[in-house]
This record gives structure tokens, sequence and C-alpha cells, in this order.
């Protein structure tokens, strides 16, 4: 039986809410993975998992992002219509792709952020394939992502605000990588090893 439980962190006060709808959620899904997720930005601020998968078995082929039994206010397809921005999932599907209740969670809203296509598709993917391959080889790879807003940040007509950047740590045995991700077309034909940082926040 998969248990999931979500706690209140803070409350938006614009007018535009009302004080029982909180901004910033914390859930987390059993087996699956924590998301920290504002629904004043409709944008997850944190994701933390597990890679539970080295070797996806199931396909993710029909599974499309949906809305979780929770009723947040999220980001929906709205935002991602004629532009760059793909639909990115911060906890990856092919990690989880050996359960397929787990799998079909990475496909809830709150796991998705607007990430530039350039990104998603490029260095993205490819740091995704290297956390599974660690997995092959160590008990416990830990990934924790952070996204970066401030109040330049961009707000589509639709009402979404885009992340400005992906911060990325990966832990396994006794190592730690950092990786910082600009949200934007500069990350074209680079890899994702030209990402590592010495910032660790």
């Amino acid at each position: 039986m998969v248990v999931t439980t979500f706690i209140i962190v803070g409350f938006l006060t614009l007018s535009s809410f009302t004080q029982s709808e909180p901004e910033d959620i914390k859930r987390a899904i059993s087996g699956a993975y924590s998301v920290e997720y504002s629904q004043k930005l409709r944008q997850p601020l944190k994701v933390e998992y597990m890679v539970n998968c080295p070797v996806p078995q199931l396909s993710r082929d029909g599974l499309s992002f949906r809305k979780s039994p929770w009723g947040f206010k999220t980001s929906d397809n709205d935002d991602y219509k004629n532009n760059v921005w793909d639909k990115g999932h911060m906890a990856p599907a092919q990690s989880f792709a050996c359960n397929e209740m787990q799998l079909r969670q990475t496909f809830y809203w709150e796991n998705c952020a607007l990430q530039h296509k350039d990104l998603n598709r490029g260095p993205w993917k490819e740091v995704e394939a290297f956390e599974r391959d660690l997995a092959k080889h160590y008990d416990t790879v830990a990934v924790t992502i952070k996204l970066d807003f401030d109040k330049f940040s961009e707000v589509l007509e639709s009402g979404a605000t885009v992340p400005d950047a992906f911060r990325r740590h990966i832990h396994f045995g006794d190592q730690d990588i950092w990786l910082y991700f600009p949200n934007d077309s500069t990350v074209k034909g680079k890899d994702w090893s030209e990402f590592k940082t010495v910032l660790r926040r």
C-alpha cells in the first residue's frame, strides 16, 4: 500500500487566493519522490528522489502529465503551447520505470517544470542517464533539484512562472556532484558535465 502525505509549509497572502489555499506545499510520495511546490508560481521549488530503476523495464508510452488527486493549483497544458518550454520531469520517469505505480506518479503536474527544450532534450536528459548508470554500481543514488526564481522571472500569459535555472545535487557513495543549469538556449550542444559547480545551496 502506497501512502501519500502532504504538509502545508506556507500561506499566500495575495488577494487572488483565500487563506485556506497554501502557496507552498510539501508532499512525499512513498517510494517515488518528494516535492515542495508553489501554487503561486505553479512550479515545483524542490524535488528529491532516489534512483529506483537503473535499467528501465516499463514503457512511458501513452502517459501524460495529469492532476494529482489533491487538487493543488499547478501548471497545465496551456503553459506549454506554442513556446520553447518543454514539460520537464524533475524526478525522471525512466528512473522509476521498474514499478508501474511509481512510473505513473512521476506524471503528476507537481513533478513538472517549464524547462527550455534545449536543456530538457540535451544535458538534462544526459545527466538523468548518468544517474541511472551510477545506480548500477552504488546502492543509493540520491538527487536533489532546486529551482531558481526571482522577482524578474518570466511569467507567462497563462499564469505560470518560468524558472531561471535548476540546481542539481547528486550524492552516491561518499561522493557528491553539484550542477547549475541555466534555463535557456545557452545549454545547447553542451555536455552535462560542463555544468558542474562548487556552489552548494
